[in-house]
């Protein structure tokens, strides 16, 4: 969405950037992009049968976000209950665009919320840490 900006005495396009929600399935999580706070929020199963084509407004609303919010920060969170390989490769591009947007100087913190008795996700949370130069915190929630 455009807006016009009018504060300086001249007319200037200016974007503005809208929360962005998709409604989980018992496929895909619940995903929420909040545009004051910055945080992606995905929540639920991440078993979709084409992660990139779910991910791909994700990625663009990320894009649009640094335009406009220079200065502001972006927190990934995940509540993931399950995850396919698949979708775990199709993450992997994110945190990658992830790193990229850290480089271009604003932050990006990555937070995991995993069931505590779920060694997969746990290990999977952990392989990422390690495989990405970004900042991960690891929780266990019941």
């Amino acid at each position: 969405m455009i807006g016009v900006d009018v504060s300086s005495g001249i007319a200037e396009d200016v974007m503005v950037l809208e929360d962005l929600f998709i409604a989980g399935t018992k496929q895909t999580p619940e995903i929420s992009c909040n545009n004051i706070s910055g945080e992606v929020l995905f929540k639920g199963n991440f078993i979709s049968s084409d992660p990139s084509e779910l991910l791909e407004p994700i990625q663009k609303w990320l894009y649009k976000f640094i335009k406009v919010k220079k200065t502001v920060g972006i927190t990934l969170a995940f509540h993931l209950t399950y995850l396919n390989c698949t979708s775990g490769k199709s993450l992997c591009k994110l945190f990658q665009q992830a790193e990229e947007i850290q480089d271009r100087g604003s932050s990006v913190n990555v937070q995991f919320y995993y069931e505590d008795d779920d060694v997969d996700m746990f290990e999977w949370c952990k392989e990422m840490k390690s495989n990405y130069q970004l900042k991960f915190s690891l929780s266990k929630v019941n």
